[in-house]
């Protein structure tokens, strides 16, 4: 080490040979001592010696589309996040329980999710679900379950499809709404906007259909109320006839007291039939609007308390026993359990290729007609038509257009009938509108009791191809 005197400064000056041993200062270092402490922070290098505190939201944001590698948010929550890209796979923990993860959501409403609630505390429900839409499914299905398939295997596409199922299983929804009240229906298929939504007076809420299939918009169960559809399945009569609405009295119950919140069971159970909205008069004293009560086969609540002692119960209907119900095309109406429902009541034909195999008999819609003529210039859908009553001759004319609707390729059919005995007496006169020939006359009569005849109609003439 060398001392000099520095004759400008008037102070010695020293110089030694220690290169490489310590690094210099850089006075602008120093400026981070200024910086003010937020707790959780990072210190960030600006420009060149110029530094920022930047906060854990701050330190995210300075990342964006620059992180590479393995990068976590440790359970964070991430917002705000206007476009994310995305060259490798996304993950997501499975949604399962009463508070799931994993779901994707589109602002407050859940989108997408493969829910399953899990384990209950009285079975592990199996899951494999998957929705897709505006809240289809929901969070709830499977706490009730009693069953390690239920609330299980379901596939709901569509804003709200499958909203409400419970314990409902193996079910597939492909629409808007579709399967939009199903509770514990199971092994259902609706395709179709509000498809398998309705009974069939379009109000009714579907909700327990089984190994049933709706195809198309608004296609809609043949159950509802009273309907000539078997919806409901109840045993053991006691009081009520099933198939029947109405009021019903003095059904006996062993609870003589209530207080508006209490629960009353009614000792009646329900004959096989169908019932919605029962009131039923049950006899005893003390009971208060809103006790629940049970009925067996249907739940309802007290509505009114009577001057007598007895009180009315509000019944809930439901459509339990729907099975094997297929329906098909727009606004079609199905027929009720173990059917098949193609089209609805504007269609005026259905045309079915190659040979036509029937495993079962056939059924044909039959006209009748009482002491009078038949015939009107319209289509129809009439298929026998049969006098029932007669005190005069009586015509019968068909129409331009249901002879318009048969060509000689595939012909219209339609048969006519002396279900009277009296034709020979009164005669009935059959004629085409368009003024063609029936078997080469402008004309053909029964005139014989009993007589029938069937007609295939060309599009031009007529010809009988059966009969008496």
């Amino acid at each position: 080490m060398t001392w000099k005197f520095n004759p400008f400064t008037k102070k010695l000056d020293y110089s030694a040979n220690i290169v490489g041993v310590y690094q210099p200062i850089d006075a602008a270092l120093t400026n981070i001592s200024a910086l003010v402490y937020v707790s959780p922070s990072f210190i960030k290098l600006t420009a060149d010696d110029t530094y920022a505190v930047r906060t854990l939201a701050e330190t995210i944001g300075d990342l964006s589309g620059v992180a590479v590698g393995t990068f976590s948010f440790n359970s964070q929550d991430v917002t705000a996040i206007k476009d994310l890209t995305t060259t490798g796979n996304t993950t997501l923990p499975a949604s399962t329980t009463a508070t799931p993860s994993g779901i994707i959501y589109k602002g407050a409403d859940r989108f997408i999710s493969n829910f399953n609630y899990g384990n209950n505390g009285t079975v592990t429900t199996q899951g494999q679900n998957t929705f897709v839409g505006i809240n289809a499914g929901n969070f709830t299905m499977g706490s009730t379950a009693t069953g390690a398939y239920h609330a299980s295997y379901n596939t709901g596409i569509g804003a709200y499809s499958l909203q409400a199922n419970t314990t409902g299983y193996r079910n597939t929804a492909n629409g808007y709404q579709s399967l939009y009240s199903n509770t514990t229906g199971h092994q259902n298929t609706a395709l179709g906007m509000f498809a398998g939504r309705y009974q069939s007076d379009g109000t009714s809420e579907l909700q327990t259909p089984e190994s049933s299939t709706y195809l198309g918009y608004n296609t809609k169960s043949g159950c509802t109320g009273n309907a000539a559809a078997t919806c409901d399945t109840f045993v053991n009569d006691t009081g009520i006839g099933g198939g029947d609405d109405g009021t019903y009295n003095g059904i006996a119950t062993t609870t003589t007291e209530g207080n508006g919140d209490d629960a009353l069971t009614v000792d009646v159970t329900i004959a096989a039939g169908v019932i919605s909205n029962v009131v039923v008069n049950v006899a005893g004293t003390g009971y208060r609007v809103n006790d629940t009560v049970t009925i067996t086969g249907l739940s309802g609540s007290v509505v009114a308390a009577n001057d007598d002692g007895t009180f009315d119960i509000a019944t809930v209907g439901a459509e339990d026993a729907i099975d094997n119900e297929i329906v098909i095309g727009y606004n079609a109406i199905g027929n009720g359990s173990n059917t098949v429902t193609l089209g609805n009541d504007s269609v005026v034909k259905t045309y079915l290729k190659g040979t036509v195999i029937s495993n079962g008999g056939q059924t044909h819609k039959k006209t009748n007609v009482a002491d009078a003529n038949y015939g009107t210039s319209a289509l129809t859908t009439d298929y026998i038509v049969a006098w029932t009553s007669l005190s005069a001759a009586r015509t019968a004319t068909i129409s331009t257009e249901d002879e318009d609707s048969g060509t000689a390729a595939l012909p219209r059919v339609m048969t006519f009938k002396d279900q009277t005995g009296s034709a020979a007496s009164y005669n009935i006169t059959i004629s085409l509108e368009s003024g063609g020939n029936i078997d080469g006359a402008a004309t053909y009569v029964l005139n014989k009791p009993y007589q029938f005849v069937v007609l295939e109609i060309d599009g031009t003439n007529a010809y009988a191809i059966g009969g008496s």
